[in-house]
């Protein structure tokens, strides 16, 4: 189906033409849209991929009445067919814009810069041909070229030429003709504002892309109505000492994005800095011929955090994001719910690291406190968790199929008060536990025997379809109900 609409929308558009794609369905919240791109790229698959990743878990989009698909395209501006000029030089003789057959630059003496270079645009718009000015000819009725142009829209090629040439006259006396029928003074330099009059009299939209040098602009253009009272005044006093001064366009604009991107960069930077310290380290066994999991310098990858030859001699977790470890080189590092990192004195601790290795801590959420502890620093704590004073149990997977912990969970009354399992990032279960990195992922199908009764709810983000599939299979899940929405959040 989408092949023949694609087929039809397309048309003879070329390959480099754009072309998009909108779908709406009452059954949608918002419509799904295949972005712009090229119509060489633009077919029945990419608009199943996006269909796909919008609708993430909803299978029942029926194709009914009020299923609509709209399709946008852009015929590109094609050049003249001759090799293609670069714009490499700015200033000096033969430079790149006087090359270019596509700009026309105006070089005059008066004051009509801006009523000639509307003049040549326009004719070159209404250009005719040949065959089409000799029939505007046959009845001149001794009319001059001019006036014949102006009266039927239409500009001779011959014309159009002269034009473009800097040593005739025809620039200028067209310039002065559309001014005088704008009703334009000549005597004075067009301004922005006259723009209006001379696109009423032509009938055109005129564009100005100015890199315009003259007097600073007026308060209102720098949010003067939305400032305080001493913002305003500031304000105010500023431009009274640049009121003689030269507002250089363009210079402003190059400094007003390069602050941009100086801005963004900083951003970009801090951002790295918040997610390699916002996010949980991965502590792993590495052996010669076994899989590593890859490194890399850019956000998103995993990086080394110990120096060349380095490993790890000492290490405990107080749960997730909380650890602290020795170093081979007698380097000292604790993480603190990985927002802040500090150094500590292990020697100080062992007593406590030595509890918390041999006892297989399990965190929990204490409803009387408001606070996460350890459940299991002692058989107290032990009995505590079997009596149900916690609300909820945290842990990794690595933790969760260890056999004492699972004999813990099994035992009565603690299996009858778990109600719910909850496994969030659940796509870990496909990407890690399907490999060698982390595999207790995919092992997490035993909570299943272990509290058999208990609901399980997987969360995602990132599955798609297959990928939902195979972590109900995984988690056992029965009778299963997927509820998802857009991820544009």
């Amino acid at each position: 189906m989408f092949d023949d609409v694609l087929e039809e929308a397309r048309g003879d558009l070329a390959g480099n033409d754009l072309g998009r794609v909108v779908i709406h369905h009452q059954g949608l919240h918002d419509p799904i849209v295949v972005p712009l791109q090229p119509w060489d790229q633009l077919n029945a698959d990419r608009v199943m991929e996006t269909i796909e990743k919008v609708l993430n878990s909803n299978k029942d989009l029926c194709i009914d009445e009020s299923f609509d698909i709209s399709v946008g395209s852009i015929d590109l501006p094609k050049g003249s067919g001759g090799p293609r000029r670069r714009i490499t030089k700015l200033k000096g003789k033969n430079n790149s814009l006087q090359l270019k057959t596509s700009i026309v630059t105006i070089e005059n003496d008066d004051q009509m810069c801006i009523a000639r270079a509307i003049g040549v645009s326009w004719a070159k718009l209404n250009r005719c041909t040949s065959e089409e000015w000799k029939e505007i000819t046959k009845n001149r009725q001794k009319k001059s070229n001019l006036q014949l142009i102006l009266e039927n829209q239409k500009v001779p090629e011959s014309y159009y030429k002269k034009l473009r040439e800097k040593k005739r006259d025809e620039q200028r006396q067209l310039a002065a003709a559309i001014s005088q029928l704008a009703q334009i003074p000549m005597d004075r330099p067009a301004s922005l504002e006259d723009i209006t009059a001379f696109e009423e009299v032509l009938g055109v939209r005129v564009i100005v892309i100015s890199a315009m040098l003259g007097p600073y602009p007026e308060a209102k253009f720098y949010g003067h109505d939305f400032m305080s009272e001493k913002e305003r005044s500031d304000l105010l006093a500023w431009l009274s000492e640049k009121k003689n001064d030269v507002f250089d366009f363009r210079k402003e604009m190059l400094e007003y994005c390069r602050s941009d991107v100086d801005i963004l960069r900083q951003a970009c930077l801090k951002f790295r800095e918040l997610l390699m310290n916002a996010t949980d380290s991965v502590i792993y066994v590495s052996r010669p011929g076994q899989y590593d999991p890859p490194l890399g310098d850019y956000l998103g990858e995993l990086t080394d955090e110990l120096d060349g030859g380095e490993y790890i001699v000492e290490f405990v977790s107080g749960g997730p994001k909380n650890y602290a470890y020795k170093t081979s080189k007698n380097k000292e590092t604790c993480k603190l719910r990985t927002l802040l990192r500090v150094r500590l004195n292990i020697k100080s601790r062992k007593h406590s690291i030595e509890i918390e290795e041999t006892t297989q801590s399990l965190p929990v959420f204490d409803p009387t406190t408001g606070k996460a502890v350890n459940a299991l620093q002692s058989q107290k704590d032990v009995e505590r968790l079997k009596a149900g004073k916690f609300k909820y149990i945290l842990s990794h997977p690595e933790q969760l199929i260890k056999p004492e912990v699972k004999r813990l969970l099994m035992s009565h009354p603690l299996a009858n008060r778990i109600t719910n399992i909850v496994v969030d990032e659940a796509h870990c279960i496909l990407s890690w536990g399907a490999s060698e990195f982390r595999p207790a992922y995919k092992k997490l199908g035993m909570l299943r025997a272990v509290v058999p009764n208990a609901n399980i709810l997987a969360l995602t983000a990132t599955a798609t379809l297959k990928g939902q599939e195979k972590i109900i299979s995984s988690l056992h899940m029965h009778n299963t109900k997927v509820i998802s929405a857009s991820p544009d959040r």
